[in-house]
Order: C-alpha cells, then structure tokens, then sequence
C-alpha cells in the first residue's frame, strides 16, 4: 500500500506512469544543465572580448595611433569581433525547446484530450 499512497501523492494513475514521468523529467533537465552551462560561457566571452576591445582602443587613443603595428592590430579587431559573434550565435543557438508549450498546456489544464487520458498523452509528448 505504500507504492499507491506515493502515486496518489504524485498524481499520477500508476506506478509505471509515475516512474515514466520521472525519467523523461530527469532527461530533460540533464540536457538543460550542458546548455546553461554553455549560455554562461559563451556570454563571459562576449563581456570579456568587449572589455578587450574597449581596453585596445582606450590605449590606441592614448599612446597614439604610431603605438600599434596596424596589420596586426587590424587582425586582432577582426577576430575579436569574430569571437564577439560566436559567442552571440553560440548563445542563441543553445535555446532548448523541450517541454510543454504554451497550448499544450492550455489542453493539459482542461483535459480536452479526445480519446486518451492528460497522462498518457504528456507522456507521449515528452518522448518527442
């Protein structure tokens, strides 16, 4: 009886079902940690590569435009702009689409599911 009190608490009709949806919501936020993770270091990249930036043109106005090589200063604008673009696409790329979306939701809280029951479906769905 012990099994059953803990399904009811959860909600969920049975204990398959329970454990199903515990495995899906386990694998969705084991693929949602690498992608924050990533999120966090692409965009201290980008802070960081900015501060570069300002930093070499603070000293270009300074020392002159004489105090650097230009091919040189010319290729590291370049790919400090390069990284600066990575480090966006990288960041908007990186957009998980997994869960419910907002009608999914909308039919889950009315339970207007024809044929089948709100459980089975999301557990459906959440295998997509």
């Amino acid at each position: 009886m012990a099994a059953d009190e803990n399904i009811s608490v959860d909600g969920w009709p049975t204990e398959r079902e329970a454990l199903t949806y515990k495995e899906a919501r386990n694998v969705i936020d084991a693929q949602r940690e690498p992608l924050s993770d990533i999120d966090n270091k692409a965009l201290r990249t980008v802070r960081l590569t900015a501060v570069l930036l300002g930093l070499f043109v603070a000293a270009g106005h300074i020392g002159g435009p004489e105090l650097f090589n230009h091919e040189l200063s010319a290729v590291g604008i370049i790919l400090l702009f390069g990284s600066i673009v990575c480090g966006i696409a990288t960041n908007s790329e990186s957009d998980i689409f997994l869960g419910p979306n907002r009608p999914y939701v909308k039919q889950l809280t009315t339970d207007s599911f024809v044929g089948t029951s709100w459980h089975s479906d999301y557990l459906m769905t959440a295998a997509y």
